[in-house]
């Protein structure tokens, strides 16, 4: 993913290379303006060099074809940007719900202090196989080549389930340890791990049940690709208009250097928009328009750590101000980000 600033008169990053698209449709404006200007120059000449290519009345229905070409154009960019934002939108959402499972089942443990050695157990185990859950969830709809990650250290994990895993298939190992984690809660809760009544209790099931939802719309995305027959149609229209352009643009205009500047522009611009939705179709790729997968992975797991403080597992105290009997909003506090 590139972070980047317009700046204050939104040109500041024109002239940055990665990520651009641009790059690419030069290959195909900078030959069709040459060929523009070779044409425009070769039809204005006069005598046995004069290239004649009788375009009359062709522009009309070319109109009629550009419109077509662009209208598939727009419709092309529009799914694929609703693609990235619900792809997007999907892998916040699992994150967002396995947090907030996280919390309540830490909220959720006895505070007995003769179950503390229990509690310390459940809780290391579950924040250490929700850190899998995550990273195999993303192994699974991810299309980087090293889809290594970090995860929390699996030592003192019963090494016959570690095998499950390893021997598992990449669909089945986000259920598999979905499983495990539902088992936990279950066997928690039985076991007087877990102090909560069971209605209250059922708010880590959703959680755990919302964000595997949400796993589901990314594997969707992942999956299934934009149909292939619009894309073959785009393609092959757009090879007809690079083929075309050059000849309709040098035999129609005066100056060919117009010419050549028109074809570059025009060409250049709709090869873009060809490369655009190509970039943003799946975000769990490792192009530059990506998303940050593995910093995503890195970011959960200290989130998970931080959970596990014991300063953050209880409410703070407090004391009511002597003299200060009613409540004051006007207080100004900055706290350390």
């Amino acid at each position: 993913m590139i972070e980047y600033e317009a700046g204050t008169w939104a040109l500041g990053f024109m002239f940055r290379t990665e990520g651009s698209v641009v790059p690419k449709a030069l290959v195909w404006a900078v030959p069709n303006a040459i060929l523009a200007f070779l044409v425009c120059r070769y039809s204005h000449l006069a005598g046995p060099l004069k290239l004649d290519l009788e375009m009359d009345g062709v522009i009309a229905i070319w109109g009629s074809y550009t419109f077509i070409l662009g209208f598939l154009m727009v419709f092309r960019n529009s799914q694929a940007h609703i693609r990235f934002w619900e792809g997007t939108t999907a892998i916040y959402q699992v994150r967002q719900f396995w947090l907030a499972s996280a919390g309540s089942i830490i909220s959720f443990c006895n505070r007995d202090p003769e179950k503390q050695e229990e509690v310390r157990r459940f809780q290391h185990l579950y924040l250490r196989l929700l850190s899998m859950l995550f990273c195999t969830s993303i192994q699974r709809i991810s299309e980087v080549e090293d889809d290594s990650m970090e995860i929390l250290d699996p030592r003192g994990i019963d090494s016959q389930k570690m095998k499950v895993i390893q021997e598992a298939s990449t669909d089945s190992r986000p259920d598999i340890i979905l499983q495990w984690l539902n088992r936990m809660i279950i066997d928690g809760e039985k076991e007087g791990i877990l102090k909560v009544a069971p209605p209250v209790l059922g708010r880590a099931y959703q959680e755990l049940t919302r964000g595997h939802n949400w796993f589901e719309s990314m594997k969707t995305i992942s999956d299934i690709p934009f149909p292939f027959p619009y894309a073959q149609m785009i393609a092959c229209m757009m090879l007809i208009h690079w083929l075309m352009t050059p000849l309709l643009a040098g035999s129609m205009m005066e100056s060919e250097y117009w010419a050549a500047a028109m074809v570059f522009f025009v060409v250049g611009s709709l090869w873009c928009l060809i490369y655009i939705p190509m970039q943003l179709d799946c975000p769990f790729g490792n192009e530059d328009n990506d998303l940050p997968i593995k910093s995503m992975q890195a970011s959960f797991n200290r989130e998970l750590i931080t959970l596990l403080n014991p300063h953050a597992q209880c409410a703070p105290a407090f004391k009511c101000p002597e003299g200060s009997p009613e409540m004051f909003v006007s207080w100004t506090s900055k706290l350390p980000c």
